[in-house]
C-alpha cells in the first residue's frame, strides 16, 4: 500500500516544485509582503505549465486513495485567519470528511484580532477571561498566546471530544461579541450566536493575508496548548518567503511537537498533505511538509 501510495505523491511532487519555477500560482503569496517572481518564459514555460496541470490533475485523481479512512470518527476544528481564501477552507473541509473526520466548527479570526493596534483590548480580554473560565487562560502568558488558548478552548481539546462545556460556550460567544471570532463566511460577520457541535482533538489553521510574526506564533501556540493536535496550512509562497516560513522559524517551546505545518494549501496535494499532517497528529507529532518543508511533501507513516 506504501509503495502504490509513493507513486502518485512522486508525481505530484515533481509537479509542484514546477508550479514553484513557475511562480507558484495566483495564491502563492497569501500571507507574503513580496511578489511573485516567474524563473522561466517561452516555450519552456509553457511546458512546465501543461506538467503542472497535469500533476494537479493526478493530485485529484489519487486523493481519494491517500486519505481514505485517515481520520475516521475523528473531530476536526479549523480556524482561519483574515485572508484564507473560501475556496481553500472549501476544499480542507472536502478533504477532511473524504477522510472520514467531521468538520465540528469552522471559526474566522477577524483583521481585529490580528491587528496590533488592538494588543490593549486582546490583552484586558485575556486577563477577563482568566478569572471567568477555569482552565482555558493562563495569566501567566503573553496577550496573543491567551487570545490562542481562548480560541483552542473554545473549539478543541487535548483530552476525549464531547459537546462544548459551559466554559468553551462562554469563551466562543466572548470572542464573538467581542468582534475577535465570527462564525460567518470568509468576509463576512454571522448574527447568528456561535455554536460547536463538539470539541475537537485536532485543529487545523489556514493562513491568509499577512500578519505580524509575533501575533501569529502567539495564537499558534496558545491554540496548541489547548488542542490534541494543530496543523497550520499556508499557500506555497508564504512557505517560501513568507508567514508560513517565519511560523517554522520561531520558537513554539513546549508546544512545537503539537504543530505540523504544511505549504501549498492553493493546490490539491497541498490539501491532501494538511488532511495526511492531521492523521500524523493522532499519534502525536509535528513537522514541516509541502515544497519547502524540510519533512518531505507529505507525512507517510
Amino acid at each position: 500500500m506504501m509503495r502504490r501510495a509513493l507513486v502518485p505523491l512522486i508525481a505530484v511532487c515533481t509537479a509542484l516544485g514546477v508550479g514553484i519555477a513557475l511562480g507558484g500560482g495566483p495564491l502563492s503569496d497569501r500571507g507574503d509582503a513580496g511578489t511573485a517572481t516567474g524563473y522561466v518564459s517561452g516555450k519552456a514555460h509553457d511546458d512546465l505549465l501543461a506538467q503542472a496541470k497535469a500533476g494537479q490533475k493526478l493530485a485529484a485523481a489519487t486523493a481519494p486513495m491517500l486519505v481514505h479512512g485517515k481520520l475516521t470518527g475523528k473531530p476536526v476544528a479549523i480556524a482561519a485567519f483574515p485572508g484564507a481564501p473560501q475556496s481553500v477552507l472549501d476544499a480542507v473541509a472536502g478533504q477532511v470528511a473524504a477522510a472520514g473526520g467531521t468538520v465540528t466548527s469552522t471559526v474566522h479570526i477577524t483583521g481585529a484580532a490580528t491587528d496590533p493596534a488592538n494588543k490593549s483590548l486582546v490583552d484586558t480580554l485575556g486577563s477577563q477571561m482568566a478569572t471567568q473560565v477555569h482552565g482555558v487562560v493562563d495569566a501567566a502568558q503573553p496577550p496573543y498566546v491567551r487570545l490562542g488558548q481562548l480560541l483552542g478552548g473554545a473549539v478543541a481539546t487535548t483530552s476525549t471530544p464531547a459537546a462544548p462545556s459551559a466554559d468553551a460556550a462562554t469563551t466562543l460567544a466572548t470572542l464573538a461579541e467581542s468582534k475577535l471570532v465570527s462564525m460567518g463566511a470568509a468576509g463576512q460577520a454571522s448574527d447568528a450566536q456561535p455554536t460547536v457541535q463538539s470539541s475537537a482533538s485536532l485543529l487545523l489553521v489556514v493562513l491568509g493575508d499577512h500578519v505580524d510574526p509575533t501575533i501569529l506564533a502567539g495564537i499558534v501556540q496558545g491554540a496548541a496548548t489547548r488542542a490534541h493536535g494543530v496543523v497550520v496550512a499556508g499557500s506555497t509562497g508564504s512557505g517560501l518567503r513568507g508567514d508560513l516560513k517565519r511560523l517554522r522559524a520561531h520558537d513554539l517551546g513546549a508546544q512545537a511537537p503539537v504543530v505540523a505545518t504544511v505549504d501549498g494549501d492553493e493546490t490539491n496535494i497541498g490539501q491532501v498533505g494538511a488532511v495526511l499532517a492531521l492523521a500524523h497528529q493522532i499519534a502525536g507529532g509535528g513537522g514541516a511538509y509541502g515544497a519547502s518543508g524540510i519533512d518531505g511533501v507529505a507525512p507517510l507513516g
